[in-house]
Protein backbone atom coordinates (compact mmCIF):
# COMPACT_ATOMS: atom_id res chain seq x y z
CA UNK A 1 0.00 0.00 0.00
CA UNK A 2 1.33 3.53 -0.34
CA UNK A 3 2.16 5.81 2.20
CA UNK A 4 -0.11 8.59 3.09
CA UNK A 5 -0.92 11.68 5.43
CA UNK A 6 -3.98 13.02 6.61
CA UNK A 7 -4.75 16.11 4.52
CA UNK A 8 -5.84 18.08 8.14
CA UNK A 9 -2.24 17.82 9.39
CA UNK A 10 -0.91 18.92 6.00
CA UNK A 11 -3.24 21.93 5.75
CA UNK A 12 -2.43 23.40 9.39
CA UNK A 13 1.57 22.93 8.24
CA UNK A 14 0.83 25.03 5.17
CA UNK A 15 -0.94 27.31 7.49
CA UNK A 16 1.83 27.24 10.06
CA UNK A 17 4.63 27.86 7.31
CA UNK A 18 2.38 30.44 5.23
CA UNK A 19 2.50 32.99 9.02
CA UNK A 20 5.89 32.52 9.17
CA UNK A 21 7.80 33.37 5.98
CA UNK A 22 7.40 36.27 3.67
CA UNK A 23 4.84 35.78 1.06
CA UNK A 24 6.81 35.81 -1.72
CA UNK A 25 9.52 33.22 -0.63
CA UNK A 26 6.17 31.06 0.21
CA UNK A 27 4.89 31.37 -3.47
CA UNK A 28 8.70 30.97 -5.21
CA UNK A 29 8.72 27.55 -2.94
CA UNK A 30 5.23 26.17 -4.63
CA UNK A 31 6.33 27.28 -8.22
CA UNK A 32 9.40 25.08 -7.53
CA UNK A 33 7.32 22.15 -6.63
CA UNK A 34 6.55 19.30 -8.47
CA UNK A 35 2.69 19.91 -10.21
CA UNK A 36 0.44 17.33 -8.31
CA UNK A 37 2.67 18.52 -4.94
CA UNK A 38 1.68 22.32 -5.52
CA UNK A 39 -1.39 21.66 -6.54
CA UNK A 40 -1.84 20.43 -2.27
CA UNK A 41 -1.51 23.77 -1.85
CA UNK A 42 -3.31 25.96 -4.72
CA UNK A 43 -6.42 23.69 -4.39
CA UNK A 44 -5.78 22.22 -0.37
CA UNK A 45 -8.17 19.20 -0.09
CA UNK A 46 -10.77 18.27 2.44
CA UNK A 47 -9.26 17.83 5.74
CA UNK A 48 -10.28 13.96 5.85
CA UNK A 49 -8.47 13.31 3.21
CA UNK A 50 -6.11 11.03 2.67
CA UNK A 51 -2.53 12.68 0.30
CA UNK A 52 0.16 10.43 -0.33
CA UNK A 53 2.98 11.00 1.15
CA UNK A 54 5.16 10.83 -2.31
CA UNK A 55 3.06 14.15 -2.76
CA UNK A 56 3.36 16.00 0.67
CA UNK A 57 6.66 15.32 1.39
CA UNK A 58 8.53 16.93 -1.23
CA UNK A 59 6.59 20.11 0.33
CA UNK A 60 7.97 19.35 3.72
CA UNK A 61 11.65 19.20 2.25
CA UNK A 62 11.28 22.32 0.56
CA UNK A 63 10.12 24.11 3.48
CA UNK A 64 12.49 22.83 5.39
CA UNK A 65 15.38 23.58 3.18
CA UNK A 66 14.39 27.08 0.99
CA UNK A 67 11.93 28.72 3.59
CA UNK A 68 13.54 27.94 6.68
CA UNK A 69 17.15 27.21 5.43
CA UNK A 70 17.76 23.90 6.69
CA UNK A 71 17.17 25.01 10.23
CA UNK A 72 16.72 21.80 12.52
CA UNK A 73 15.04 24.80 15.33
CA UNK A 74 13.01 25.96 13.29
CA UNK A 75 11.03 22.91 11.32
CA UNK A 76 11.23 21.37 14.89
CA UNK A 77 8.81 24.65 15.92
CA UNK A 78 6.90 24.36 12.83
CA UNK A 79 6.11 20.86 13.60
CA UNK A 80 5.39 22.26 17.20
CA UNK A 81 2.54 24.47 16.26
CA UNK A 82 1.11 22.49 13.94
CA UNK A 83 0.26 20.11 16.14
CA UNK A 84 -0.95 22.02 18.98
CA UNK A 85 -3.09 24.24 16.34
CA UNK A 86 -4.38 20.82 14.84
CA UNK A 87 -5.63 19.01 18.27
CA UNK A 88 -9.35 19.90 18.32
CA UNK A 89 -11.60 20.89 20.90
CA UNK A 90 -12.56 17.50 22.51
CA UNK A 91 -9.20 15.78 21.59
CA UNK A 92 -7.11 18.93 23.54
CA UNK A 93 -9.08 18.83 26.42
CA UNK A 94 -8.58 15.06 27.31
CA UNK A 95 -4.73 16.03 26.21
CA UNK A 96 -4.83 18.77 28.74
CA UNK A 97 -6.36 16.40 31.71
CA UNK A 98 -4.22 13.49 30.63
CA UNK A 99 -0.14 13.07 31.58
CA UNK A 100 2.69 12.93 29.29
CA UNK A 101 3.30 9.29 29.70
CA UNK A 102 -0.51 8.33 29.27
CA UNK A 103 -0.99 10.47 25.77
CA UNK A 104 2.58 8.92 24.78
CA UNK A 105 1.33 5.42 25.84
CA UNK A 106 -1.51 5.98 22.96
CA UNK A 107 1.41 7.37 20.72
CA UNK A 108 1.05 4.36 17.74
CA UNK A 109 -3.15 5.67 17.77
CA UNK A 110 -2.25 9.58 17.42
CA UNK A 111 0.54 8.61 15.22
CA UNK A 112 -2.15 6.64 12.80
CA UNK A 113 -4.33 9.54 12.82
CA UNK A 114 -2.65 11.21 11.03
CA UNK A 115 -0.09 8.59 8.65
CA UNK A 116 -1.33 5.88 7.12
CA UNK A 117 0.90 3.16 5.64
CA UNK A 118 3.73 5.10 7.36
CA UNK A 119 5.37 2.99 9.43
CA UNK A 120 4.54 3.05 12.93
CA UNK A 121 5.25 5.30 16.35
CA UNK A 122 5.58 3.14 19.98
CA UNK A 123 6.90 4.00 23.42
CA UNK A 124 9.93 1.83 24.28
CA UNK A 125 10.52 2.89 27.44
CA UNK A 126 8.79 5.23 30.03
CA UNK A 127 9.23 6.88 33.57
CA UNK A 128 7.79 9.58 35.91
CA UNK A 129 10.00 12.25 34.03
CA UNK A 130 10.62 10.54 30.51
CA UNK A 131 10.37 8.79 27.96
CA UNK A 132 12.02 7.23 24.43
CA UNK A 133 9.73 7.05 21.51
CA UNK A 134 10.22 5.13 18.47
CA UNK A 135 8.73 5.63 14.75
CA UNK A 136 10.27 2.37 12.60
CA UNK A 137 9.81 1.79 9.36
CA UNK A 138 8.92 5.69 7.81
CA UNK A 139 8.81 5.41 3.80
CA UNK A 140 10.34 8.94 2.89
CA UNK A 141 13.51 9.68 5.85
CA UNK A 142 14.85 12.66 6.08
CA UNK A 143 16.86 15.14 8.32
CA UNK A 144 13.99 17.52 8.13
CA UNK A 145 10.81 15.03 8.61
CA UNK A 146 12.44 13.42 11.53
CA UNK A 147 13.03 17.16 13.12
CA UNK A 148 9.18 17.92 12.36
CA UNK A 149 7.95 15.21 13.91
CA UNK A 150 10.51 15.86 17.11
CA UNK A 151 8.26 19.35 17.05
CA UNK A 152 4.95 16.97 16.19
CA UNK A 153 6.02 15.55 19.77
CA UNK A 154 6.73 18.44 21.87
CA UNK A 155 3.60 19.98 20.28
CA UNK A 156 1.60 16.85 21.75
CA UNK A 157 3.21 16.79 25.11
CA UNK A 158 3.51 20.70 25.53
CA UNK A 159 -0.41 20.14 25.57
CA UNK A 160 -0.24 17.61 28.58
CA UNK A 161 1.45 20.63 30.69
CA UNK A 162 4.61 19.47 31.04
CA UNK A 163 7.24 22.20 31.82
CA UNK A 164 10.70 22.39 30.34
CA UNK A 165 9.85 19.41 27.59
CA UNK A 166 12.78 18.38 25.41
CA UNK A 167 12.62 16.24 22.61
CA UNK A 168 16.17 15.15 21.55
CA UNK A 169 16.69 12.18 18.87
CA UNK A 170 18.67 10.03 20.41
CA UNK A 171 19.62 7.53 17.31
CA UNK A 172 18.76 7.19 13.72
CA UNK A 173 17.18 10.21 11.53
CA UNK A 174 18.65 11.12 9.03
CA UNK A 175 18.33 9.37 6.24
CA UNK A 176 17.38 6.09 8.30
CA UNK A 177 13.95 4.78 8.61
CA UNK A 178 13.76 4.65 11.91
CA UNK A 179 14.18 7.68 14.42
CA UNK A 180 14.36 7.15 18.28
CA UNK A 181 13.77 10.10 20.52
CA UNK A 182 14.64 11.06 23.65
CA UNK A 183 11.69 12.96 25.89
CA UNK A 184 12.26 14.78 29.28
CA UNK A 185 10.06 17.30 30.99
CA UNK A 186 10.04 18.71 34.88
Amino acid sequence: MEPHQKAAGFNSFIKIVREAVPAADFDRMVVGLPPESAELITRPRFSTSWLPLALTNPVVIAVGEQLLGGSDARIFEVGRLQFIADIGGVYKLFIRIASPAYVAERASKIYETYNRDSGTMRVLDSTAKSLDVAVEDYPKPSRTVWHYVRGCIAGTLELTGAKQLKVAIAEGGDDRPRCLYHVTWS
